[in-house]
């Protein structure tokens, strides 16, 4: 009988040997597949991040170019929803209002506590075409240093917008 009960229990063992192999390997597979999500999740946070970020940047072009659109009107957050509206793009109004400070603040934009103006439209640049001095006789050629100091201004500005929309878009 011992031999016969030995014989069970060697089975017996040998069995659940087998299963703690397969508990290991079902283990390692579980692992496997838990890295497989991780690694999803990360994936699907990063394309978020990056849409977030993208939104920004076409955000910022956006308004940026209903800014020179709007040339010397110039714009505020409700008027460049609207604006965007009626060419069927949807643009949050806080977002709008928020860059736009951000726009003043790194001294992009100027704000006359109603509207923001692009630096070339604003009073200020537009100030230096206006001085006139009519009594002397070479009015008009101080009239021409102006207006062309004014295009100089005005083309600069022109570059620098040009220059933010392209480093927007790479």
């Amino acid at each position: 009988m011992a031999t016969a009960s030995s014989a069970a229990k060697k089975r017996l063992e040998e069995q659940r040997g087998r299963l703690m192999d397969e508990i290991v390997a079902i283990r390692h597979r579980i692992e496997g597949l838990e890295i497989a999500i991780s690694t999803l999740e990360d994936e699907e946070e990063a394309k978020k991040q990056s849409r977030s970020s993208g939104r920004q940047k076409n955000l910022k072009k956006i308004v940026l170019d209903l800014l020179e659109e709007a040339g010397t009107r110039g714009l505020n957050a409700t008027l460049a929803v609207q604006t965007a509206e009626r060419r069927n793009i949807e643009i949050d109004r806080n977002s709008v209002s928020s860059l736009l400070s951000r726009l003043k603040r790194d001294d992009v934009v100027d704000y006359d506590g109603h509207r923001y103006r692009l630096k070339v439209f604003s009073a200020s640049a537009a100030g230096v075409a206006r001085r006139r001095v009519r009594s002397e006789p070479d009015n008009a050629r101080k009239r021409l240093d102006d207006t062309q100091q004014f295009r100089d201004i005005n083309e600069a500005t022109k570059a620098a917008i040009l220059a933010l929309n392209r480093n927007l878009k790479s």
